[in-house]
């Protein structure tokens, strides 16, 4: 959705350059010309969903495992969901069977914004602890959008 990308640039001072590519597409075509031209990615982000969560066609086990074959070795895969959907259970169950181990953040509160990090090599998943050492050096751009060190003190990983 074109208007997720302008939110992004003006809100979070997104911008596309050489290492980062935005694409506005459909996520299945694109993923899927993307694996038959033998394409790879570093990330690919999953930013899309409604008050019901993810539509089934966007993390269907075929389509996470199209997302799987065009990472790179080293690449990770995040998905935005919602964390009191009804498809929770389900996207955290299909994420596993395809990715092997994932982790799933949320605030220790009920509802929000839930985000799934996965790796195309689940030993290469960084751990809990790696994710967090980067956050000082982030705190001034985190600090624009709200998020200060109380919030990701609320913060809860689980790991599948």
């Amino acid at each position: 959705d074109e208007a997720v990308i302008q939110v992004a640039q003006r809100y979070f001072g997104l911008t596309s350059q050489p290492q980062l590519r935005l694409h506005v597409a459909d996520g299945r075509e694109f993923v899927a010309a993307t694996r038959s031209r033998g394409q790879h990615y570093d990330a690919v982000l999953l930013d899309a969903f409604d008050a019901h969560g993810i539509p089934p066609a966007l993390f269907s086990e075929e389509f996470l495992r199209d997302i799987h074959t065009v990472l790179t070795p080293d690449g990770v895969f995040l998905a935005n969901t919602l964390a009191g959907s009804v498809s929770y259970a389900q996207e955290t169950r299909t994420a596993t069977a395809v990715f092997g181990r994932i982790y799933s953040v949320q605030l220790a509160v009920s509802g929000g914004n839930r985000l799934i990090v996965a790796a195309r090599d689940p030993a290469r998943l960084p751990t809990v602890e790696h994710l967090l050492s980067g956050l000082p050096e982030q705190a001034p751009a985190l600090a624009r959008i709200g998020i200060d060190a109380a919030w990701v003190d609320r913060m809860k990983f689980m790991s599948n």
